[in-house]
């Protein structure tokens, strides 16, 4: 089984246009590629959030791997001034051009502009130059351009699949659609979430609405055939999805599971007919007079109190994630040490979900009175917000 290292950009202080670090959308790409490359048993070990550039380096040399990838997007010295995707390698490795010229390729077929899709051979890039395996450093789009940056946010599973494609046809693997062994529909099946998964929307009609909620308001819509990926188990006939750059619900009837084996069902063999049973005659019953009960005295009816309404807080989009109301945030847990709770209300007395260690990666979707509302380790949950740091 071929084995890569991938490596997503670890910069979040550069700010692309959108208003999230080149970090949170390339490590997007990654975790949209991760069920993919499982799909087409390609291993792989990924770079943290926190490492430094020579950590990954050092981590990728002291594996036995058969290529190394690294994720970017692109700023021009004159910001918004270029467009294009562009695929570098080590000016003398003959297979890491190789893997470029697939990159290339394969981002050919679904950048706008085929024509600004390049190769460049460099000596400059550190992770083409200290790297032992064969490796490319693929500069997506440009970020500082609107239009590239909204390019990479609308097409974050096909630049995945490009990126696996290219991989593939290196390896000399045929590619694998990610539901290329059939779907099962998650409601009212036994399917269990078992991390990022791919789905197709398996519905009746022609478009799906995707929730901000359970029973949420409409964030978008996606076609029938569209594919996404599973985030979370599902709750109450409700799946979490994420389509390119947005998180949201789906009904859990319309969302299909990808390769996931149907179970067989063996035949159930006739029962033969049961002769007919004569009735059976019950002779009437007959019952001497009731006498007639005395009237009861009147009883005072009984008052219950009405019950208070819970109130839910409202949920605001965090204030450090741009303009978009579906943008989730990349932070981190950031403690003397410790564990940060997560917990099930934005209260110092509510229920603890579970507990995040220091240092971990978490996504902020929304804040309330001194707390945020993220998503860890396939659960919600509220963290105050003096222990979060955002990158």
């Amino acid at each position: 089984m071929p084995r890569i290292y991938l490596s997503p950009s670890l910069q979040p202080w550069n700010q692309t246009v959108l208003g999230v670090s080149e970090e949170f959308l390339m490590n997007m790409i990654a975790d949209a590629a991760e069920p993919l490359l499982k799909t087409n048993g390609i291993d792989y070990v990924r770079s943290r959030i926190g490492m430094t550039l020579n950590e990954v380096i050092a981590e990728s040399n002291a594996g036995n791997f058969d290529a190394h990838v690294a994720i970017h997007s692109n700023a021009a010295p004159e910001p918004g001034s270029a467009r294009g995707s562009r695929q570098y390698f080590f000016t003398t490795s003959s297979n890491g051009k190789r893997l470029a010229e697939n990159f290339r390729d394969e981002f050919k077929m679904i950048y706008p502009e085929p024509d600004r899709v390049t190769i460049n051979p460099t000596t400059d890039l550190a992770e083409l130059r200290q790297t032992k395996a064969p490796a490319v450093h693929s500069e997506v789009a440009f970020h500082d351009n609107i239009l590239d940056a909204q390019w990479i946010q609308n097409n974050i599973q096909s630049i995945a699949i490009a990126i696996v494609k290219a991989l593939a046809k290196y390896f000399g693997i045929e590619y694998r659609k990610p539901c290329m062994q059939g779907t099962m529909p998650v409601s009212g099946t036994n399917w269990t979430f078992n991390g990022f998964q791919w789905a197709e929307v398996c519905t009746n009609s022609e478009s799906l609405n995707i929730r901000s909620a359970p029973n949420g308001n409409v964030l978008f819509v996606l076609s029938r055939g569209a594919q996404v990926i599973i985030t979370g188990a599902a709750q109450d006939e409700w799946v979490p999805v994420r389509f390119n750059y947005w998180d949201g619900w789906a009904s859990s009837r319309f969302i299909c599971a990808c390769n996931i084996e149907r179970p067989v069902t063996p035949p159930i063999a006739p029962v033969p007919p049961t002769p007919p049973i004569p009735p059976i005659v019950i002779p009437p019953i007959i019952e001497p007079p009731v006498a007639p009960v005395p009237p009861i005295g009147t009883v005072p009816p009984i008052v219950i109190p009405p019950v208070p309404p819970i109130v839910v807080p409202p949920v605001q989009p965090p204030s450090k994630c741009g303009d978009l109301p579906t943008m989730a945030c990349l932070a981190q847990v950031r403690t003397q040490g410790g564990n940060l709770h997560l917990r099930s209300a934005p209260t110092l007395t509510s229920n603890i979900i579970t507990r995040m260690p220091n240092g971990t990666r978490i996504l902020v979707l929304g804040e309330h009175d001194g707390w945020y509302y993220v998503f860890y380790d396939n659960q919600f949950g509220w963290a105050n917000k003096d222990y979060v740091r955002f990158y």
